[in-house]
């Protein structure tokens, strides 16, 4: 059985029609839905609307990692687990072959390998994500393809890591893994994830036939400043726990420039109360959400 474990997070709507869209074109599946403190009840709500889900609750956002661990710990406890699909919940399941095709290129190329779609805009053929690289000289990472044009005859670059968005595997090795790591709160944990896989000899690979769509930060596209806020943080949390020597310094270094670049450029400026806590945050792993 192939247990599919969805994040919500005040995004009712969102969760609503991606489990509807699953349950349209898969059938061997059970659904998992972590409600991270969501407002008006929702995970009790979704339930009401499937009654067939099964539903942990959370009373205050616990954090993608987190949240994310719950569902997978839950699915692993499940004697008939098989396979893990990580989705998020803002994604749309477009066709039958999704599923099932993961679970082909799961058995093609072995037990040893996690697996992901080709990510599309929502509502569009220009791809959003098909894993990216890790860059010392933009102090953090960087998606392949993004923007290019969804053709059948599409061949993704071997990435460094996949998106947390959709990422499926063989339970066991989700197993092995021991889910991800929760200090980030969100953003750079599938990052780490994917880097940890790698160095025990799993393969990463991104399956150029099968896709979805994706809205795309749909829990902080209204908050602009706490995502760059977080990219700041966890990019050096990301750099201390990952890298070492000159490397680490240099990755933080631009990681901090290319912050403030964005904010001259792209009026993405955190503002120097919020550059601080960022930069602060990161060297000790504090999280100062309530002081944004």
């Amino acid at each position: 059985m192939i247990y599919v474990v969805l994040l919500n997070w005040n995004g009712f709507e969102d969760t609503k029609e991606c489990i509807a869209s699953l349950l349209k074109n898969s059938s061997d599946i059970e659904i998992v839905v972590v409600d991270n403190g969501s407002d008006n009840y929702e995970g009790k709500r979704l339930k009401e609307e499937f009654s067939s889900l099964h539903l942990i609750v959370n009373s205050e956002n616990q954090g993608f990692a987190r949240g994310v661990n719950q569902g997978i710990q839950y699915a692993l406890n499940q004697q008939n687990c098989e396979y893990i699909f990580l989705l998020n919940n803002d994604t749309r399941v477009q066709n039958q072959e999704t599923i099932p095709g993961l679970v082909h290129q799961c058995q093609h190329v072995g037990d040893r390998v996690l697996c992901s779609p080709v990510i599309l805009y929502k509502n569009s053929h220009k791809i959003q994500n098909v894993g990216g690289k890790v860059s010392l000289y933009v102090g953090g990472s960087i998606s392949l393809a993004k923007g290019r044009e969804y053709t059948e005859n599409f061949s993704p670059e071997k990435p460094d890591y996949l998106s947390g968005c959709a990422i499926f595997g063989r339970a066991d090795l989700f197993r092995e893994l021991e889910g991800m790591y929760e200090g980030y709160f969100a953003y750079f944990e599938d990052v780490e994830f994917s880097l940890s896989a790698k160095r025990r000899g799993v393969l990463l690979s991104v399956v150029p036939h099968i896709t979805i769509e994706h809205a795309h930060s749909a829990s902080t596209s209204s908050k602009t400043y706490i995502k760059e806020y977080l990219l700041l943080r966890n990019s050096i949390i990301f750099a201390r726990r990952n890298l070492s020597g000159v490397k680490r310094y240099f990755f933080i270094l631009n990681s901090i420039l290319v912050r403030v670049l964005l904010g001259l450029t792209r009026r993405r400026f955190l503002g120097l109360s919020r550059l601080y806590l960022g930069i602060k945050d990161g060297f000790s792993e504090s999280l100062s959400l309530n002081r944004l």
